[in-house]
This record gives structure tokens, C-alpha cells and sequence, in this order.
């Protein structure tokens, strides 16, 4: 579970929102995308930070993929 102040912050909602549309699209690319792995990108968010567009890029790829095979498309998408 995310902590409360994930979702103090301004725009916060609006990040989930944006992952979960992401991990949608990364589905309908064809990419297994479990329904659990967009809460789990939002914990690791929590912890890494959205400082830098390198952390979120890299956060996000470790959370939604599970195969090197898959990277073309999650840069794709």
C-alpha cells in the first residue's frame, strides 16, 4: 500500500491515473502486464522519486517488464 503522503502531493492522482493508462497500453501491445503491477510501480515510485525522467523511465521498466524480449515494445509504447 502506497503511503498517504503519495497522494498529498499535487498531481498525485493524476500520476496513478497516467500508470495505469500505461500499463493498459502496455497490455494492448501485447506485453503481459499483471493487474498487480501498476500498484506495484506506484510503490516503487513512492520510493525512487519522479526527480528525473531516467528514474521513472527506469522504475517503471523494472516493475511492468519481466522479459529483455519485451523492452522494444515498453520503449514503443
Amino acid at each position: 500500500m502506497l503511503p498517504s503522503s503519495a497522494f498529498e502531493e499535487p498531481g498525485a492522482g493524476q500520476l496513478a491515473d497516467n500508470v495505469l493508462h500505461f500499463a493498459r497500453v502496455l497490455r494492448k501491445a501485447g506485453l503481459p502486464v499483471g493487474t498487480d503491477r501498476p500498484m506495484l510501480a506506484l510503490e516503487a515510485l513512492a520510493v525512487a522519486g519522479i526527480d528525473s525522467r531516467a528514474d521513472l523511465y527506469a522504475t517503471l521498466k523494472a516493475c511492468l517488464i519481466d522479459r529483455v524480449e519485451h523492452l522494444p515494445l515498453f520503449d514503443q509504447a
